[in-house]
């Protein structure tokens, strides 16, 4: 027993005088491109010395030697071989056993000093994958703990340091936005969502298909939150149509919202796109059961000209177990108020003058003209309907507003501003057609493609 502590004792201070070793090299690399490229290499052949002892690695850290702006790819490393470590322990950090332990609490100081302060240009041109890979670590943490919220701004700052523009996305994007979610705190995340993504260069950020998906999802359900229902369906189609082999869960998840949000939105759910992978069309029919059949009540409603209201409801109540399973049933219920106040809007089409008592039988608005009074009055404040309330006599007379809605200098200056996103948005489809079309992996694929039985060139 003596002996076998002295063994550990001296293959401690082998792990510690290595740990030391690599700090000084980091100290010295860090300062030029060549040896930063020097340092990945060292760092990558230390990986399992770092990873034996994270104690050791987390205090070297914390020593304060190697700054996390300045020595930012070592702290990355260092960090990573902790998570490794983690990971291949019978119970990692973010395991309930382990969350709230001494070592996980001083992983998430050192990670949240990472976020904050590193250097763009260490991690990203180097290995933003592992960056990736602590961050992850950082958001599994904090939910874990059920303390999402203070991981939510070194998340934010890590999305803004990382990415080389406000187009690019990143693997912090659908972190943040999870953390978000987890946290019920959608408007932190309002201002990454009103970024305009156009590029995904994993080459500059590390960012892997599933991380895309899961910026969709979250994305989506955060534009929920918010009220952005026609956005949120938007982005959840993105998640729901991506290329894939396979069906995910994020997949299912994804479509789910989208037709909850579509629902909302326009009162209908369009056909999945044509360029929707075929295996991904068959999985959803018979994953989304209950949510396809309140699809159908909608539906049946817009064609029939009729209310419907109460085929909603019922199709509302009866996926509602499946709906509150996948946390949807807030969703759910907005679907079906939604629909309501689209019948509503319809009686604008109709009549100029009708008595409240009628708008609630038309529109089968539960509690009668008192009802449909408050709802009118409230889609009036929010200028869904243009129309007036005489409660003397208990009618509402519909306006037509007519164009003169959209003349004014306000809305001459969106529509300025709305053709020239369209194009610069049609220049950047074009540039990156031209960029496909001249790269050479394209070219030889095409040119395989070509040659073969099926291309009539063989």
């Amino acid at each position: 027993r003596t002996r076998a502590r002295a063994r550990h004792t001296r293959g401690a201070s082998r792990v510690m005088a290595d740990v030391q070793a690599l700090v000084s090299s980091a100290a010295s690399l860090s300062s030029s491109p060549e040896g930063l490229a020097e340092l990945q290499s060292l760092l990558e052949s230390s990986a399992a010395t770092l990873s034996s002892d994270a104690n050791a690695t987390m205090s070297a850290l914390e020593s304060g030697a190697l700054a996390p702006d300045a020595h930012a790819l070592a702290h990355t490393h260092f960090l990573h071989a902790v998570v490794a470590a983690s990971h291949s322990s019978s119970a990692p950090m973010h395991d309930a056993s382990r969350v709230h332990d001494d070592e996980t609490s001083r992983f998430v100081a050192l990670a949240t000093t990472l976020l904050t302060r590193f250097d763009r240009a260490q991690v990203a041109r180097n290995d933003p994958s592992k960056f990736a890979t602590v961050c992850g670590a950082l958001r599994d943490i904090a939910i874990a703990r059920q303390l999402p919220t203070p991981a939510i701004a070194p998340m934010l700052a890590a999305v803004r340091r990382l990415r080389p523009s406000p187009e690019h996305l990143t693997p912090q994007h659908g972190m943040a936005l999870h953390l978000c979610v987890a946290a019920r705190f959608h408007s932190a995340a309002k201002s990454l969502l009103d970024d305009r993504v156009l590029t995904c260069d994993p080459s500059e950020t590390g960012l892997k298909p599933e991380e895309f998906l899961l910026y969709a999802y979250y994305g989506g359900v955060v534009l929920a939150g918010l009220g952005e229902h026609e956005r949120a369906a938007e982005l959840t189609l993105a998640a729901a149509t991506a290329p894939a082999t396979t069906t995910s869960a994020i997949a299912v998840a994804a479509y789910k919202k989208h037709a909850l949000c579509s629902l909302i939105a326009d009162g209908e759910v369009e056909p999945l796109p044509q360029y929707c992978p075929a295996i991904v069309k068959r999985h959803l029919k018979a994953a989304c059961g209950e949510y396809h059949a309140l699809v159908d009540a909608c539906k049946e409603r817009s064609k029939s000209g009729e209310s419907g209201a109460e085929k909603i409801a019922k199709a509302a109540a009866d996926g509602a177990a499946a709906f509150a399973a996948e946390g949807d049933a807030a969703l759910a219920a907005l679907v079906v108020k939604s629909s309501t106040r689209r019948d509503v809007k319809r009686l604008t089409e109709t009549y100029l003058t009708l008595s409240l008592a009628d708008v609630a039988k038309h529109a089968e608005i539960e509690g009668g003209a008192a009802a449909a009074e408050a709802l009118l009055v409230d889609m009036i404040a929010s200028n869904e309907v243009s129309a007036s309330v005489d409660q003397k006599d208990g009618v509402v007379r519909f306006h037509d507003a007519g164009a003169d809605r959209y003349a004014s200098a306000a809305m001459a200056e969106r529509l300025d501003e709305e053709m020239k996103d369209m194009m610069t948005l049609a220049n950047r489809v074009r540039a990156a057609e031209e960029a496909v079309m001249e790269d050479k992996h394209y070219l030889q694929k095409a040119t395989d493609v070509l040659a073969g039985p099926a291309g009539g060139l063989a």
